[in-house]
């Protein structure tokens, strides 16, 4: 799904990926729980190794990074370690998925809520 999204800008990227991602979620609230099912697989010893290398060989945290150093080239992503807010940001996007998954009557937040961890505080677009 990340691959889908055609950004204006790096935080624009994460908008709209997190809006996309929200708004499936809502419609289907199984998708939640493929997150923790996914964490799972990588992190069990007992799943075949077959598997876990496909679920570790999807890489989103290497994947958004590119798109964080995007957002700090055209000034919409704050100053830092492209890696770490990449991460910052999934791990905010997983603990989000697993409380859905077991707690769907608990909103989700509102998307530039999770998005404005990466802003740049001096860019108004």
């Amino acid at each position: 799904m990340p691959m889908q999204v055609k950004a204006e800008n790096g935080l624009d990227f994460f908008r709209q990926f997190t809006s996309m991602l929200f708004s499936y979620v809502k419609e289907n609230a199984f998708s939640a729980q493929m997150f923790l099912f996914m964490g799972h697989v990588v992190r069990t010893d007992d799943i075949p190794e077959k598997l876990r290398s496909l679920a570790v060989s999807v890489d989103t945290v290497a994947y958004c990074q590119s798109w964080v150093e995007a957002g700090q080239r055209d000034g919409s992503i704050r100053e830092g370690n492209p890696m770490v807010l990449s991460n910052m940001y999934w791990c905010s996007i997983h603990g989000m998925m697993e409380q859905y998954a077991h707690r769907p009557e608990i909103p989700l937040p509102e998307v530039d809520w999770v998005t404005d961890m990466l802003r740049n505080r001096t860019f108004t677009g």
